[in-house]
């Protein structure tokens, strides 16, 4: 957690069934950190331990660095839905096709009268 700007490690914790829990008495920014021990280069660090920012961590599966001591940044993982970007595209179309219908009907309207 992240509590006036320090990192701390939040303890006790237990895991169940696919569920993190822990007590704490104080409103912070909280986050879940996952190693992968089979992919972590070197020493691990030690728990509690903050990393700084800027300094490189674990691979996590997103890196793809080249073996060679170099690391790239990870990408984010794709969270969003999809759904928006095909449906306003859509709408737009249906609007200009909509606007473009009333306009034939009232211009037909028009010439009758």
């Amino acid at each position: 957690r992240i509590h006036n700007g320090e990192a701390k490690e939040v303890t006790p914790i237990t895991v169940e069934n696919g569920t993190i829990t822990f007590s704490t008495s104080e409103f912070s920014t909280y986050a879940i950190v996952y190693t992968d021990a089979d992919k972590t280069p070197g020493t691990p660090s030690t728990p509690g331990t903050p990393s700084t920012p800027g300094t490189p961590s674990a691979d996590n599966g997103n890196n793809t660095g080249n073996g060679a001591g170099t690391t790239t940044t990870p990408s984010s993982p794709n969270t969003g839905d999809m759904t928006m970007r095909t449906i306003m595209p859509l709408a737009a179309v249906m609007g200009i096709a909509l606007l473009g219908a009333a306009y034939v009907l009232m211009a037909r309207t028009k010439k009758e009268d």
